[in-house]
């Protein structure tokens, strides 16, 4: 763990320099003016295998990490950005940078919007930067000025997938996304999946980029169709499979996963050969006939099939598939192969149809620990889905790095891609509105997609001051463009030359106590309308034993002592009503001392030979006084806050509770 650093930069300076965090550590709570974890320039930096940043603080920009200038940025496979905290990037703050972000990656909880991009334009003008969030990428609860999770300026490039949602404005209202004064319109997303499970939460999602969705079959169900339903309660449908990227677009959205009857079918093999026939998703309907088609690679020979607790030598396998079954595929090196050198390793690289494998090395035989990167490419109309490892699903990312300790079976797997359908009628309003100035450049319907620019013009006197976009602040610029995802409502806000007048409350509280010589309280607050006249009478509050004695305004002086109190509600009122012990047997009043406190002195009256303390509130004396006649003023600077007076006499006490306000 790395904690309790501070200083100017992160506590990592990763300047001109390469860095690699990986495999267990923990950097949290360190301080810094930039990347409160790490600060760098010109930097190639990869964060990978259970690394948590967590806590760290930036005064200014980039509460975890922050980089600058042509920087290459790797974070991935079980990350976590939490609770960090800056000005401007709670998590990652990045300008003319290239930040990659994918695997198992969750941003979590940061203050200061999670990723800003270029916000320190200064930084940003060498080159554009970068931004790739993959699927497995979790931005969520975090907060921000403008928007929670991603906030960008131009010139940046954008590759979003993942859950970006319930993130928050300054307000607290959900706003996750701002990209170059582009306001991107948030939707609740809620799932229904039938047949099987989900880990995908409901929530406010935002319309950038991708939202991944994923599901696993119960017993007996295969692959899902999804659907995405509105409030028109039409549905589409928007893929198949187990893994499904959806737009969220328009309007709130319901999702439903709806599995198949079917069964799966598992075909592993050992490394050296693969098998053909294979249904890519693993799953076929019940009672279909299955045919399968081992092939060995140079260097190997096919052994046998293991099928249900039975070997089979054919190189070609038949059954009738009707349950859950695995299906494994055995291949030996050949004996009379010639290795390259004893410690040699075969690299078999395969994909289906739809797309292509790229590498830095072709496929075959290498030195043990060698390192190889492939990368898959999908065909038109076609998308890639994932790696398949010696026959077992394994990485789910276009790029795959394989390390050789084995032999080993690669295969790229790609499957058609079906992109969302938007119906082309599809029709959304835009209303505006402006008082003291004009909104030009819009019109009264928009299909989905659609960029719309305003421009707001001030009448004579005024100036704009802020667009408001569905009831939220979202630019301070004339100009504002954004993109039409659904119905919207737009207002220009404008100010006056003058000096604004701070608008007033249009109602105020009024925090009434009833007080009993000390042994007992009763409080309670209503609020009025701005003006109101309240009429209050003390015979109402009467308690046997107990005589009225007066009002308090709240002041710490008594502002009248008859029954009748009228009260104007033009600010925030505490109001005290003060009842003192009766002497049941004579019917009088007992004394009771009398006290105020104005401008720095204190004036007391029938506390003739008491002795007056004055305390404050942790009980520390702070004043003694004598008191010499019925009448008596006595200078005494208090500071704000609230003091106990108690006045003493013989075998008797009263104390009284005074509230100083500067």
């Amino acid at each position: 763990m790395i904690t309790s650093y501070a200083g100017n930069e992160g506590i990592i300076d990763a300047d001109l320099s390469r860095i690699l965090i990986e495999g267990n550590v923990r950097i949290r709570g360190n301080k810094a003016v930039s990347g409160g974890a790490v600060a760098g320039t010109s930097t190639d930096l990869t964060i990978r295998g259970n690394v948590v940043i967590e806590n760290n603080t930036a005064g200014y920009i980039g509460g975890g990490i922050t980089v600058r200038n042509l920087s290459r940025v790797l974070i991935a496979d079980n990350v976590q950005l939490l609770g960090n905290n800056a000005y401007m990037g709670g998590a990652i703050a990045l300008s003319g940078s290239e930040v990659v972000i994918r695997d198992s990656v969750r941003i979590i909880g940061n203050t200061g919007t999670a990723i800003v991009v270029n916000g320190d334009l200064a930084d940003a003008v060498a080159s554009s930067s970068g931004l790739t969030t993959g699927r497995y990428v979790l931005i969520c609860e975090n907060t921000g000025e403008i928007a929670g999770a991603i906030f960008g300026r131009y010139p940046c490039t954008y590759d979003i997938h993942g859950l970006i949602r319930d993130n928050y404005d300054r307000s607290g209202t959900v706003r996750n996304v701002q990209v170059d004064e582009i306001a991107y319109p948030d939707f609740h997303v809620d799932i229904s999946v039938y047949g099987g499970t989900t880990t995908f939460m409901p929530g406010v999602y935002s319309s950038f980029g991708d939202t991944h969705l994923s599901a696993v079959p119960s017993g007996n169900y295969g692959l899902p169709v999804w659907f995405s339903y509105h409030s028109n309660g039409i549905g589409e449908q928007v893929g198949v499979g187990l893994e499904c990227d959806v737009k969220i677009w328009g309007e709130n959205t319901q999702i439903v996963a709806d599995f198949q009857k079917s069964t799966s079918l598992s075909v592993l093999y050992s490394a050296g050969g693969f098998v053909s026939g294979i249904n890519p998703s693993g799953y076929y309907e019940f009672d279909v006939e299955v045919t399968l088609t081992a092939t060995a690679y140079p260097g190997f020979v096919f052994k046998n099939w293991i099928y249900e607790g039975d070997t089979y030598s054919d190189t070609e396998l038949s059954f009738i598939h009707n349950k859950p079954t695995m299906v494994r595929a055995v291949f030996e090196r050949d004996p009379e192969t010639v290795l390259p050198s004893p410690d040699s390793y075969i690299l078999a690289i395969d994909h289906n149809e739809g797309g292509q494998v790229t590498t830095t090395h072709q496929g075959g035989w290498y030195e043990e620990k060698a390192v190889v990167q492939l990368t898959a490419d999908p065909e038109e109309g076609h998308v890639f889905s994932y790696w398949s490892i010696n026959g077992s699903r394994f990485y789910y990312e276009p790029v795959l790095v394989v390390y050789l300790n084995e032999d080993i079976n690669v295969q790229a797997v790609f499957k058609e891609y079906q992109p969302l359908f938007v119906p082309e009628d599809k029709v959304f309003s835009l209303s505006t509105k402006a008082y003291h100035g004009t909104i030009t450049g819009a019109k009264a319907s928009y299909q989905q997609g659609d960029v719309v620019s305003l421009t707001a013009k001030a009448d004579p006197n005024w100036h704009f001051s802020t667009w408001l976009l569905d009831g939220y602040p979202t630019g301070s610029e004339t100009t504002f463009t954004f993109i039409i995802q659904g119905d919207v409502a737009v207002e220009a806000l404008f100010e006056t030359d003058g000096v604004p007048e701070a608008p007033k409350p249009q109602a105020y509280e009024l925090h009434l106590t009833i007080e009993y010589d000390g042994d007992d309280l009763i409080s309670s607050t209503e609020q009025h309308p701005a003006g109101t006249v309240v009429q209050l009478d003390a015979k109402n509050y009467k308690r046997r034993g107990y005589v009225f004695y007066g009002w308090s305004d709240g002041e710490g002086s008594l502002a009248g002592s008859s029954d009748e109190y009228e009260v104007t509600v033009s600010s925030n009122k505490i109001i005290t009503a003060y009842f003192v012990k009766q002497d049941i047997a004579s019917n009088e009043q007992v004394a009771v001392p009398k006290m105020k406190y104005a401008n720095g002195e204190l004036s007391v009256s029938g506390m003739e030979g008491c002795k007056v303390l004055v305390f404050n509130v942790s009980g520390s004396l702070v004043k003694e006084l004598r008191v010499a006649s019925a009448f008596e003023r006595y200078p005494l600077l208090l500071p704000q806050g609230v003091y106990i007076v108690k006045a003493v006499k013989g075998g008797d006490s009263y104390a009284e509770k005074l509230i100083v306000r500067q």
